[in-house]
């Protein structure tokens, strides 16, 4: 394990980001400095403390570390939510730009194809391209990491992660996310059975990859492939749905899900995520921002 790996390792997973109070800089890792941690820049707590869901929030999974860069995607949970997942868990810091929903419709025009998430890479203080596509920003933060597993080499790890990836972001899985986050509740109730069921079955043709390596119950085995964080993102929003779908999908499914949702970066991330019901997550009226789902 390299020394970053290691320190990622020893250190709890941080998130605060604190805006500064009169002169003062930004504290970027509150956790890090309270425990005596290595900060880039050593400096007393603020007297006032801004608000946690501030639209801009700098992300350090485990210890102070530059920001790979920035991430724009709108406050639910959808497409940006396995790349957030993938970088939770590999331990990279980056900042989180929650983009509105009122000011979509201008800032639509620039970014790369008119949709989100979008991401800007940042190397060593430099900005670079933004671009879009949710794969390739899942892909190029799996890249990033120096994770065992995470980015198999070999030419059928890599086909399988992709086509993981790929099947969470169809229409056929990924409809559990527009009838949690995006539609109104009175109109997406009525369609949360068939759904449901429809989902079930997707899943299920999944399941030949999900057994394959009696290593581990990841779909990489001992350990995740990046590809699957995107399955496991729809897995989680199906169970907000159907308290009843992990029995339904079957105990492949419960090992996988109770091994995801366990992982170093998942687990924390999983916590400090806003919660369902809570106003912070979700299109007003949606289900996921009307009631406490995630219980």
């Amino acid at each position: 394990m390299s020394a970053v790996g290691a320190m990622a390792s020893a250190n709890k997973h941080s998130w605060d980001y604190y805006e500064p109070v009169g002169n003062r800089l930004p504290i970027q890792d509150r956790a890090a400095a309270e425990e005596d941690r290595a900060c880039p820049k050593r400096q007393p707590l603020p007297d006032v403390l801004s608000s946690r869901w501030s639209k801009s929030m700098r992300f350090t999974p485990g210890y102070a570390m530059p920001s790979v860069g920035e991430l724009l995607y709108f406050p639910i949970r959808a497409r940006a939510e396995p790349v957030r997942m993938i970088a939770h868990y590999a331990g990279l810091a980056y900042s989180m730009r929650t983009v509105d929903f009122e000011e979509w419709a201008t800032l639509k025009e620039t970014v790369p194809g008119g949709v989100l998430p979008c991401f800007e890479p940042c190397v060593m203080d430099d900005v670079g391209e933004m671009f879009g596509e949710t794969v390739e920003i899942a892909k190029h933060f799996a890249q990033q990491a120096d994770t065992p597993g995470l980015c198999p080499a070999d030419a059928a790890g890599a086909a399988l992660a992709e086509k993981l990836f790929l099947a969470a972001m169809d229409n056929k899985l990924n409809q559990v996310n527009p009838l949690l986050c995006w539609f109104p509740a009175e109109e997406a109730k009525p369609k949360v059975a068939g759904a449901v069921k429809e989902v079930v079955a997707e899943l299920k043709k999944l399941e030949s990859d999900l057994k394959h390596d009696s290593a581990g119950p990841f779909f990489g085995g001992a350990s995740p492939i990046w590809g699957e964080f995107a399955i496991f993102a729809v897995v989680d929003a199906l169970t907000k749905l159907d308290g009843k779908a992990l029995g339904t999908l079957g105990a492949p499914w419960k090992a996988f899900h109770e091994a995801m949702s366990s992982l170093r970066g998942v687990k924390e991330y999983l916590k400090i995520r806003p919660k369902a019901g809570c106003g912070k997550v979700g299109r007003p009226g949606s289900i996921i921002y009307t009631q406490s789902v995630d219980a």
